[in-house]
């Protein structure tokens, strides 16, 4: 962990055609994540699961499929998950829906994008994620990273 900015783990795991997350995947994500894991992402299922934060970590615990034979509609929903850091602070995360057409992704655009967008954060339900990060306080300012310094009494004029 020294070593390394930000941690990242790409896993294969889960239960094929699931949309919630297993105990076990759960259970390993929490070990990967308090071991230090900034962003942990996976793979097996088949199917989209849902993605978000634990605590300050980004987790998405499924992608589904992308260049793939994909025989059912459900199958066939993907994206492109682009996740932002600065060392072990995770900025920020865009999911770019796709529809797997012919074996291969094919991004959607505008209401189709929309609807997509919305369903992966319906996925967030069963996944115990939050939408946004949970930023502990700086023990020596008592503030949260985010928040801007604040001047003190004696330093406004008035």
């Amino acid at each position: 962990r020294p070593d390394v900015d930000t941690l990242v783990v790409y896993l294969h795991f889960g239960t094929e055609t699931q949309t919630c997350p297993n105990a076990r995947q759960t259970e390993l994500v929490d070990l990967l994540t308090d071991a230090g894991a900034d962003i942990a992402v996976g793979s097996h299922t088949h199917r989209l699961q849902g993605m978000g934060y634990r605590g300050d970590r980004f987790v998405a615990y499924g992608l589904s499929n992308f260049v793939f034979n994909a025989p059912s509609a459900p199958g066939r929903r993907s994206g492109v998950l682009t996740v932002s850091a600065t060392g072990r602070r995770v900025d920020g995360y865009e999911w770019d829906p796709v529809s797997i057409q012919n074996r291969l992704p094919v991004p959607l655009t505008g209401a189709a994008a929309d609807a997509e967008r919305q369903a992966m954060d319906d996925l967030q339900a069963c996944t115990g994620l939050s939408s946004t990060p949970d930023r502990a306080p700086d023990p020596a300012t008592g503030r949260a990273p985010d928040e801007p310094d604040q001047p003190d009494e004696a330093d406004r004029e008035g």
